[in-house]
């Protein structure tokens, strides 16, 4: 997967979780936009292997989370409003 593809995933989805008013609390390392980015690249680029994808993401992010924490972000953030479209997305 190309640079410019992550990076405009990752536009996409930072876009559509200001539009619904998201706000991430100020404690995390690594924001909603950046799990779900994670999650999509998975599916797109690694036939949904999400330690692969968070190797591949140390690349772009400044911190990753390691797997079960990344799992457990994705799954709350699946069961929250607004934001299940995407979450879904990684049939998790």
């Amino acid at each position: 997967m190309k640079e410019i593809e992550v990076i405009t995933i990752y536009c996409i989805i930072d876009d559509i979780l200001k539009s619904l008013g998201w706000e991430d609390d100020r404690q995390v390392k690594m924001s909603s936009s950046e799990v779900l980015t994670t999650a999509i690249i998975a599916c797109l680029a690694f036939g949904g292997n999400f330690t692969k994808s968070l190797n591949f993401m140390r690349l772009f992010c400044s911190y990753v989370l390691e797997k079960s924490r990344f799992l457990r972000r994705l799954n709350r953030l699946k069961k929250r409003n607004g934001c299940d479209i995407l979450a879904n997305y990684t049939n998790i």
